[in-house]
């Protein structure tokens, strides 16, 4: 798997047009979706999942039949998120914020903690393990959040703007960090970075 890259020169509107264009090509593949259902209802399975529908005769989706509980978990397990404002929670420590991605999970405290402190030590913060995120730089955090998305190993990490907070030596760390990832995972990052 390889970065996916919108090129510089395309204007940000015209990228999310094309994303929509695309989006709507899909669906309309599928079937006609009911006007007001919400946005997230729409994308939610949309571009990933339209593969397996290709080799489906029946053509009913394999997740039309799951409820929101299932739906949540599948995503728990399948998506990993890092975001530009790393949405870290301030008042506990890093390695309970990393903990925070296998709560919904079901894992046990002991594994949790273990499969944290693994995913810490692969990102090399595991000597602030018990810092509070405002105690950290900003490529800390960054790095904090990016050991979150991957510590329920998921098939694919959505990025947006990993590097749009940070100076241009820690964006370039986060950008190595995220290409070694991304020999093992499908990352879709949304990015101005030109490099």
């Amino acid at each position: 798997p390889t970065l996916l890259r919108v090129p510089p020169i395309l204007p940000l509107w015209l990228a999310i047009a094309l994303f929509l264009i695309l989006l709507l090509f899909v669906q309309s593949q599928r079937s006609l979706l009911p006007p007001f259902r919400s946005q997230f209802e729409h994308f939610r399975f949309s571009v990933d999942f339209y593969f397996y529908d290709c080799y489906n005769v029946s053509k009913e989706r394999w997740y039309d039949n799951m409820n929101e509980k299932a739906l949540a978990s599948f995503r728990n397990s399948t998506l990993g998120f890092v975001f530009q404002s790393y949405n870290l929670i301030n008042h506990i420590s890093v390695l309970s914020n990393v903990e925070m991605g296998m709560t919904l999970s079901g894992k046990s405290i002991r594994y949790r903690k273990k499969k944290a402190l693994e995913m810490l030590k692969k990102v090399g913060l595991e000597k602030h393990i018990h810092k509070k995120p405002n105690q950290l730089s900003g490529g800390q955090m960054q790095r904090v959040a990016i050991a979150r998305a991957l510590v329920n190993n998921p098939d694919i990490i959505l990025a947006d703007e990993p590097t749009g907070a940070l100076d241009s030596k820690t964006s370039v760390q986060i950008m190595e960090l995220l290409k070694k990832i991304s020999k093992n995972k499908l990352i879709i990052m949304v990015t101005h970075n030109e490099e």
